[in-house]
């Protein structure tokens, strides 16, 4: 029972003297391990005083709470004496944690704001002088840390106190102004008056740093003046019971401060580059405003006009920056259009109304935007985007035939543009969409017919994309994907047929007559005009058309029906072949013609 708990501390309090002492008078001859027995005593103090408040309650809060900062300040202290980085981490690390280590709990936010922003002005401080990058991130991270702890750790039934809002408030805008303000002027001052403070360096293992280490460093002032407005405003949402539109308008104000400082220090032509970032972080604050003022419709137009602004001022400067900036800025927006084209339904006339002329600023910024890229990943992005944005829209506010029309339409007017273009992503696109527009039409061709044959609104609208759909080979570069288009266009005919005329009495009957009149027209067409490939399609249609008589009219069709058709194809097919040398060219002007096609299929 002799090492009595005051016996303790005393004895805790005299090894850290001792190792105080010791440490100093052997710095000069060693310094490493001088830094390790310094660094040791100021640990025991921290523990000390840790041990005489909270194991055995020798002392009062106070009185340790002195204790502990007078430690504190004596590391800093230490820290610029032996110009050493070591003691100021430590004293970082143990004045910050010393709420925590005496913490008896009771809750005092002011008083722990209060502490918290005197510590990190001396954190601050230190490296304003000395130009330590480590203890200036030490600080950064604790501190905010911190302050981020004194926000969640109020009572929830307390959580709009006044007092403790003010001070909490206070410290973030001291917090601000710390790591913000300070970093820059320190720039500032290094750029103009050389010499005048010590040079900003890392503080540990410098030599070992690579070049590129070295030059994000560099750039130290850039990052926090990127990062620290968007943290304080981010806490300081939670401080105060107010309308989303009234804290726009406050981001705003923040976004105004930014802007001012940076105007400040355009003209100091070592670090314009420092206020460029300044208007940056202002435009972006100011965007984050928007979405609080705004409702979504409007929100939208004004977001897609300052980013179709912010494209042309960059096109215009050239400024790389500034475009990464609007391509964040359309991908931001692209979660509310989904959200706004998914999930919300029409209003009012089709197109006409608010809602959609609003969500038209979207693909038209986006197409017109493509326009005038000079990358051209940009432009592909930019147009396909667009294209798919307006077939949202179109899809939203259309249904039935109307919508089929238009989409149809939108995507023929796609394959033109990528014809324009002569882009090979931009033509598979086209293809890709042409082809769900194949399909599309597939299933309206297999559902059963409704109205007058042939002239109900269905049927006219899908044979005038049947018919759009076989011009679009003519726009066509490549001989390959022609074909394609017009054997698919070919079958819709022959489908459509089928289902406009089979519903009818002896309906197939009629539509064999029709796919009859439809392919002898192709025959004689090609032969004419010497159309190899269409002349092969007219006969392999005769030959399905012979195979349909025997296997579908014979067994469906009444006599009289059955003997009209066979007789009636009989003579036609004789007709043509009695006719066949006055309808075909001469074989040698055919068989060149042929060649040529073959050639040019070949290229």
């Amino acid at each position: 029972g002799w090492l009595t708990p005051p016996l303790r501390v005393l004895f805790g309090l005299l090894l850290g003297a001792g190792m105080t002492v010791f440490g100093i008078r052997i710095y000069e001859k060693k310094i490493n391990f001088s830094r390790i027995i310094l660094g040791g005593a100021i640990g025991i103090f921290y523990i000390t005083g840790f041990a005489a408040f909270q194991i055995f309650s020798l002392i009062t809060h106070q009185v340790a709470f002195a204790f502990m900062i007078s430690v504190t300040v004596y590391s800093f202290m230490l820290s610029l004496k032996q110009n050493d980085l070591t003691f100021s981490l430590l004293a970082v690390i143990g004045g910050l944690g010393t709420p925590f280590f005496l913490y008896t709990g009771e809750g005092n936010i002011p008083g722990l704001m209060i502490y918290t922003s005197l510590v990190l002005t001396g954190t601050v401080a230190v490296y304003y002088f000395k130009g330590w990058r480590l203890l200036l991130w030490a600080g950064y991270v604790g501190g905010w840390a911190i302050l981020l702890i004194g926000l969640v750790g109020r009572v929830p039934e307390n959580l709009y106190i006044f007092p403790e809002q003010i001070s909490l408030q206070m410290a973030y805008v001291w917090g601000l102004l710390l790591f913000w303000i300070t970093p820059v002027t320190r720039d500032l001052i290094c750029s103009m008056r050389p010499g005048t403070l010590a040079a900003t360096t890392l503080g540990l293992g410098d030599s070992k740093l690579t070049e590129k280490a070295r030059n994000l460093l560099a750039n130290q002032a850039h990052l926090l003046t990127v990062v620290t407005p968007f943290i304080f405003v981010s806490l300081s949402n939670f401080i105060w019971d107010i309308s989303d539109r009234q804290w726009g308008f406050v981001i705003i104000g923040v976004a105004a401060i930014v802007a001012g400082f940076g105007k400040s220090i355009e003209n100091k032509s070592t670090i314009n580059k420092l206020a460029y970032t300044h208007y940056i972080v202002a435009l972006s604050l100011f965007t984050l405003s928007l979405w609080y003022i705004f409702e979504n419709s409007t929100l939208l137009g004004i977001l897609v006009i300052q980013a179709t602004t912010l494209h042309y001022l960059a096109i215009r400067l050239d400024d790389k920056f500034l475009t990464k900036f609007a391509h964040t800025l359309f991908v931001l927006l692209t979660p509310l259009f989904f959200e706004r084209v998914a999930f919300n339904n029409a209003h009012g006339t089709p197109i006409l109304n608010t809602q959609a002329l609003t969500d038209l600023t979207v693909p038209t910024a986006a197409v017109g935007l493509s326009y005038y890229f000079r990358n051209i990943a940009s432009k592909r992005v930019y147009l396909i985007g667009g294209f798919l944005a307006l077939l949202g829209i179109f899809g939203r506010e259309f249904d039935g035939n109307a919508r089929f029309l238009i989409v149809a339409i939108e995507v023929m007017t796609f394959a033109f543009v990528s014809f324009k273009m002569k882009d090979e992503i931009i033509g598979r696109f086209s293809h890709i969409f042409n082809s769900a527009i194949a399909f599309w039409l597939f299933r309206r061709l297999m559902d059963n017919a409704s109205g007058t044959p042939m002239l109900n609104s269905s049927a006219l609208i899908d044979m005038l994309v049947i018919a759009s759909g076989a011009f679009i080979p003519f726009i066509l570069s490549n001989t390959k994907a022609k074909r394609p288009y017009w054997i698919v266009c070919h079958i819709f005919v022959l489908m459509w047929f089928l289902r406009e005329l089979t519903p009818l009495e002896n309906g197939q009957g009629m539509a064999s007559i029709a796919w009859g009149v439809y392919a002898i027209a192709l025959f004689i067409i090609g032969l004419r005009k010497s159309w190899y490939q269409l002349t092969k399609a007219a006969i392999v249609t005769l030959l399905v058309l012979v195979i349909k008589l025997f296997i579908v009219d014979l067994a469906n069709l009444e006599t009289l029906w059955r003997v009209l058709l066979f007789m009636g194809f009989g003579g036609v097919f004789l007709t043509l072949s009695y006719y066949f040398k006055n309808l075909w060219k001469d074989g040698d002007e055919i068989k060149s013609e042929v060649e040529i096609d073959d050639s040019e299929q070949e290229k």
